[in-house]
């Protein structure tokens, strides 16, 4: 891995560990995702009406790459290591790549994986992910006792994950900005203690995160709406005054 070219990061590994040459593509080319929208002609009026689905599909992120084998591997052997890592599962991974160091993308691979050799020797071809529609940026989790103040430099609603050290009965988490005014989320039971809560509001998660996690799902007030960071400055206050620790997920388009 010591070449100094062009990478990606999928899952956890690094393309140059599998001798992929990036040669284009990739996060830096990252365009933006089509509105998801129903439009209707009307009879007599001018423009089509837009209902917004208020959602974005996926987009992809496309990597032309050259395959060259490590380590003694026959072309094939080569390929058929890169393919048992692209198509371990058919899940979202983290995306990173050396175009666009500090940011990086949630993708799946989700093609058939197919190269064109060349004198058997090495290959070519091109390496297309399915992006969710957002450029996470890279931030460091933002700590604090009983409150903390986020501000979301960009001018979309990010949906944070947030942990809580040690938490006891209806605890409540009051988040206060300019944009939104206050709000009030709730969870838990009197007389209970909870341990190390994450609250993945983008995913609508709540759970004591242990070998085996707990789901607070049954004691959350707050099942269809969970907390979001609009932009500009949020104030979080928890009762009881825990340690917290925010991963905002600030993004871009």
């Amino acid at each position: 891995m010591a070449l100094d070219i062009n990478y990606f990061v999928f899952n956890g590994q690094d393309s140059r560990d599998f001798g992929i040459w990036i040669t284009a593509g990739g996060l830096g080319v990252f365009n933006g995702s089509a509105a998801d929208v129903t439009s209707t002609s009307v009879a007599g009026r001018d423009g089509d009406v837009i209902i917004s689905n208020k959602r974005r599909g996926n987009k992809p992120v496309p990597y032309s790459f050259a395959l060259n084998p490590p380590g003694g591997m026959t072309l094939g052997e080569a390929a058929e290591r890169v393919r048992n890592w692209l198509q371990a599962d058919d899940a979202y991974h983290v995306l990173r790549d050396s175009y666009n160091p500090w940011r990086y993308a949630e993708a799946a691979y989700l093609e058939a994986f197919t190269i064109s050799d060349i004198a058997l020797k090495a290959g070519t071809g091109t390496i297309n992910f399915s992006a969710r529609p957002r450029l996470y940026h890279d931030t460091y989790p933002i700590t604090g006792t009983g409150s903390v103040k986020l501000i979301n430099p960009t001018g979309f609603v990010s949906k944070p994950v947030i942990r809580l050290d040690s938490v006891s009965g209806k605890v409540s988490l009051l988040f206060q900005s300019d944009a939104e005014g206050s709000k009030t989320y709730t969870f838990g039971e009197e007389g209970k203690t909870y341990q190390n809560v994450v609250i993945d509001c983008e995913n609508m998660l709540i759970y004591e995160d242990k070998t085996v996690p707990t789901n607070l799902f049954s004691v959350c007030d707050f099942p269809l709406e969970f907390p979001t960071l609009p932009a500009g400055v949020t104030t979080l206050t928890v009762s009881g005054n825990p340690s917290i620790t925010v991963e905002p997920r600030w993004y871009s388009r």
